[in-house]
Parts: structure tokens; C-alpha cells; sequence
């Protein structure tokens, strides 16, 4: 199923935290108002996916969104 973006990007905290606490900014991967209500609710694309296989597609886009923010940073200097 594609995911078509609606409403404004978030910021989803989706590296490791403590219990009761955000995950840190540096793991803040985007999503749009939908995909993170989606993410939430495990529904739309995250229907199917159990913790593994989500704990593996937020990990692979913390560390895209990480290299993207590091190209970006090169670029500037």
C-alpha cells in the first residue's frame, strides 16, 4: 500500500528512550500528519508490521534522515 503525505510534517522521536521520556531530537525521524498518526495506530503501511519489523524501518529511517542531515551540513561549509 503507498502512502500518500497529508497535513504538515512532524517530528516522530523514534530512537531509544527511558520510560516516561521522548527519545532524543538526533533520532527524530519526519513524518507527515497522517504517516504519524498511522505510526501510532498501526494502521495505513504499519498495519502489517510487528514491533521487529517496525523497530527496523524506524531504525533504517533514523539513519537515513541522519545521513540527509549530514550531507545537508557538508554542503553549507
Amino acid at each position: 500500500q503507498r502512502h500518500v503525505c497529508q497535513g504538515r510534517l512532524e517530528a516522530h522521536h523514534a530512537g531509544e528512550r527511558g520510560l516516561g521520556q521522548r527519545a532524543h531530537d538526533r533520532t527524530a525521524i519526519p513524518l507527515c500528519m497522517l504517516g504519524h498518526l498511522e505510526w501510532h495506530t498501526a494502521s495505513g503501511p504499519f498495519r502489517t508490521m510487528d514491533r521487529e519489523a517496525l523497530r527496523a524501518w524506524a531504525s533504517r529511517m533514523i539513519a537515513e534522515t541522519q545521513d540527509r542531515r549530514r550531507r545537508e551540513d557538508e554542503a553549507l561549509w
